[in-house]
């Protein structure tokens, strides 16, 4: 017999309790999609992998007088509070959410902490043992400005990071040879390296690019890396870890699912320029995918920070997993306003709204899911003019739809209608391969005309460093480039990275009415 799903009772059953989604299943008599969907549904805070793998030892939420106790009464720091109980803060975070806790304002906070005092003595061993304010900061757990101002107070000064770091790391690169034998020959990371040596990640990395090493950046899994996997593997999407056994060349898949096979590489702006990575590094690394048969998805650091929710959205879509599914003989086509175009890209399509000329919605005014409306926008298609001043070709510039909602034969319905205000005798469209392999163009009847090399967008890097610049942005007449001097050069030379991507498809179709 099932029972109904509440609110109340999936909080009780998932955190007070701290069950698992599959134990809840049994109980309730629904399948673990379904509470995982309800779940989500009422907006119910998830745990991560490794507060979800503490279930096997009774881990059940605190009570809210215990954390109040702690928190109010005793003045611990949310750190402080993290570390009593061995968790993450962002746990402690979600606990008080949970409790509705509230955390104590800005100047409250300060004033604990001007209150928390260090001695002279303290202060003084501190600095005559030869650590940095970075590390002073971690000992003493404060701010840098709570040092500042015992520093004048007590007239003694930390050294400088640079000249911290001179006075620490003050000899010698290791010979070429040794660092390829670590780095190439036995395959260390760029941390098993450094605690070879005694030193930082850092520094590895500056030796490895001083001696022409080229870096594989696999040091360690970033946290957005950890992020994706973590998302993913919460709807039971199993994902292995870096790994190199499939692809030629000792290419590494940051995460990869041998059940759908999908690859997935997170680039890191920084780590991924020109100046780690080789142009073609990318387009290489997608076209060995494709000989095994592989979708790579290749995600930028700046899609994953800026548009979070649209990659987790496109994530899903390729691993097949829908909250809802209609068939487009359910659902309405009509064209829409270049505004509700507008906004319905911004939510839904990775790279936002474009110019267009002409916009379709399709909608589900004969259907509704229980307790849903009807005439809900489900999905968008929008055409524009080639961005060239000399061009007057029509583009398919954007398709998309709503987050975990899936119109089955949706595009086709779309484009089928249309048709039928287009006059050109030809559109055209790109599919970018670092999220498409060009499959929705086949079933609408586009023809592939050509497949194009890498292209290239900046960033600068010290502003704009978590968000990438278009070529088309940075042209010489834009910037203010001599005539004799290359773009891309003097780009660079302003402190501007460049960033090669995976190219991209041109496709065609013949709107030739017999």
């Amino acid at each position: 017999m099932k029972i109904e799903l509440t609110k109340k009772l999936l909080q009780q059953k998932y955190w007070d309790e701290g069950k698992s989604l599959s134990d809840i299943a049994k109980e309730t008599g629904w399948s673990a999609v379904t509470i995982r969907n309800k779940i989500l549904s009422f907006s119910i805070l998830t745990r991560s992998v490794s507060e979800s793998d503490r279930k096997s030892k009774k881990f059940i939420i605190p009570l809210k007088e215990e954390l109040e106790e702690l928190y109010w009464q005793q003045e611990k720091s949310i750190q402080q509070v993290a570390n009593h109980y061995n968790v993450s803060t962002m746990m402690i975070q979600k606990w008080f959410k949970h409790h509705d806790i509230k955390k104590r304002d800005l100047p409250t906070s300060i004033k604990l902490i001007k209150n928390r005092t260090i001695s002279r003595d303290d202060f003084k061993n501190a600095i005559n043992s030869g650590i940095c304010m970075r590390e002073a900061m971690q000992k003493f757990k404060c701010g840098e400005h709570l040092l500042r101002n015992y520093e004048k107070e007590y007239d003694l000064y930390f050294k400088e990071r640079s000249d911290f770091l001179k006075e620490r790391f003050a000899f010698h690169i290791p010979p070429k040879k040794e660092l390829e034998n670590y780095y190439i020959v036995l395959h260390y990371t760029v941390k098993k390296i450094a605690e070879i040596y005694n030193v930082s990640d850092s520094l590895v990395c500056q030796w490895l690019k001083k001696v022409n090493i080229e870096a594989r950046y696999d040091s360690i899994t970033s946290q957005a890396e950890r992020d994706i996997n973590e998302f993913l593997t919460f709807y039971g999407i199993s994902l292995e870890e870096r790994n190199r056994k499939i692809l030629s060349n000792n290419y590494e898949l940051d995460l990869y699912s041998d059940q759908y096979k999908i690859g997935i590489e997170y680039c890191g702006l920084y780590w991924h320029n020109d100046n780690f990575k080789s142009k073609s590094y990318h387009i290489n690394k997608h076209r060995e995918c494709q000989k095994q048969g592989i979708q790579l998805i290749t995600i930028f650091e700046d899609e994953w920070i800026n548009r979070q929710e649209i990659v987790k959205n496109v994530l899903l879509s390729k691993f097949g997993f829908y909250q809802r599914r209609y068939h487009a003989r359910q659902c309405t086509v009509k064209e829409i306003t270049k505004q509700e175009a507008d906004e319905f890209c911004e939510k839904y399509h990775i790279q936002g709204k474009s110019k267009t000329i002409l916009s379709f919605g399709i909608f589900n005014e004969n259907y509704a899911f229980p307790f849903e409306e009807k005439n809900e926008l489900l999905g968008v298609l929008t055409y524009g003019i080639h961005h060239r001043k000399s061009s007057n070709e029509l583009v398919l510039n954007r398709l998309c739809f709503k987050k975990l909602t899936q119109v089955i034969g949706g595009a086709s319905k779309l484009f089928k209608f249309s048709l039928s205000f287009i006059n050109q005798n030809e559109i055209i469209s790109w599919s970018d391969n670092r999220w498409s392999n060009g499959k929705v163009y086949k079933k609408l009847g586009f023809i592939k005309e050509e497949e194009s090399r890498e292209d290239y967008s900046y960033f600068h890097s010290t502003k704009n460093n978590k968000r990438r610049i278009s070529k088309q942005s940075m042209q010489k007449s834009k910037v203010g480039c001599p005539k004799n001097i290359k773009e891309i050069e003097f780009n660079k030379n302003n402190g501007y990275l460049v960033i090669w991507d995976c190219g991209k498809i041109r496709w065609k179709y013949n709107n030739i009415r017999e």
